[in-house]
C-alpha cells in the first residue's frame, strides 16, 4: 500500500503519497453508508494535511452532522480537499464486493443485479471518479464475482487503462521449488487452517482434504465456509449442551442480522453473554 510518512515536530503534516483507506463490511451498515464513508475519508486526509485540517475545522459542525445528502457531503467535505492538494493521492477501497446487496451472496443467485445496488461502488462512480482531479488514484480489491462477476466491466467503463493484479502476483510464491501458484487458490484458507490451529488437527486436515477431493482439488469459496465450520466444531467444548449450542447459534444470528457491532450490555440483557465465551 502507498503511504505516506508524517514529518516530525509538525503535528498533521504528512510527506509522500497521501492515502486514505475504507473498509467495506457488509455486516456493518456504518462502512455501506456513503455519507459516513466520505465523511471518513475527508477526516483521513485532514490529519495528515494541515490546509486539509484547517479547512475542515472551519466548518459548521452542526451543519457537517446535519449533511443527509451524498452530493451535498462530497461537494463540502471531500471535493474540496481533493482538489485543493496537488500531491498524488491515493485512496483504497477494500472488499468492494461486501458492498452488494446480501442476496448476491448466494452461490445460487441467477437473478439481475440490482442498479446502484451496491451503494459503496456508486459512490465511487458517480462521485469520486467523475468529479474527481487526475491526481486522485484509486486502489481497490474485491471478489471477481462482484456485481454479479461484472466488477471488472464496471471499473473498466469507470477507469479506462485500469490494472488487474491477481493476490497470487503481490506476493511471493509459496512453493518451496517457485512453481506458479493456482491463480484460483483462495489465500485465506491457509491463513485460517494455520492461525487457528487446524494444522494439526489430522482429522480436520484429512475431513479438508476429502472436501477438496469432492471439488476436484479446487480451492473455492466454499472449502472456505467447510474451513470455517472445522474451527467452530473445533471451538466447541465437548461438554457444551444442546441448549449451549442453540445459544451460540442464536448469538451468531443476532450479530449477523445487527449490521453493525451490538455493546455487550444489549446482548446480557437479551440473555446472549454466556454465548460469547462459546465462540472460538
Amino acid at each position: 500500500m502507498l503511504l505516506g510518512q508524517a514529518v516530525r515536530g509538525q503535528p498533521g503534516m504528512w510527506r509522500g503519497p497521501i492515502s486514505a483507506v475504507h473498509m467495506v463490511k457488509y455486516s456493518d451498515q456504518r462502512r455501506l453508508d456513503p455519507i459516513k464513508i466520505v465523511k471518513s475519508l475527508a477526516f483521513q486526509i485532514a490529519i495528515r494535511v494541515g490546509s486539509a485540517a484547517r479547512y475542515v475545522l472551519s466548518l459548521d459542525p452542526k451543519r457537517v452532522a446535519a449533511l443527509a445528502d451524498v452530493e451535498q457531503a462530497f461537494a463540502l467535505l471531500l471535493r474540496p480537499v481533493l482538489v485543493a492538494i496537488k500531491e498524488p493521492i491515493f485512496l483504497l477501497f477494500d472488499a468492494l464486493d461486501e458492498g452488494d446487496p446480501p442476496e448476491q451472496y448466494d452461490a445460487e443467485f441467477h437473478g439481475s443485479v440490482k442498479a446502484c445496488g451496491n451503494l459503496v461502488l456508486s459512490l465511487v462512480i458517480k462521485h469520486l471518479a467523475a468529479q474527481l482531479p487526475d491526481h486522485v488514484r484509486f486502489i481497490f480489491t474485491a471478489r471477481p464475482d462482484a456485481v454479479g462477476g461484472d466488477v471488472q466491466n464496471v471499473l473498466r467503463r469507470t477507469f479506462p487503462g485500469v490494472r488487474f493484479l491477481e493476490p497470487r502476483q503481490l506476493r511471493k510464491s509459496a512453493s518451496a521449488s517457485g512453481a506458479p501458484e493456482d491463480p484460483n487458490k483462495v489465500l485465506l484458507i491457509d491463513t485460517v487452517v494455520n492461525e487457528c490451529g487446524l494444522r494439526g488437527d489430522a482429522k480436520v486436515m484429512a475431513d479438508l482434504e476429502a472436501e477438496r477431493a469432492k471439488l476436484g482439488g479446487a480451492e473455492d469459496i466454499r472449502l472456505l465456509f467447510k474451513v470455517y465450520s472445522a474451527v467452530f466444531e473445533k471451538g466447541t467444548p465437548r461438554s457444551a449442551s444442546d441448549s449451549d449450542k442453540r445459544m451460540r447459534q442464536d448469538l451468531l444470528s443476532v450479530l449477523m442480522d445487527a449490521q453493525e457491532p451490538l455493546p455487550h450490555a444489549m446482548l446480557q440483557q437479551m440473555g446472549l453473554g454466556p454465548a460469547l465465551q462459546q465462540l472460538p
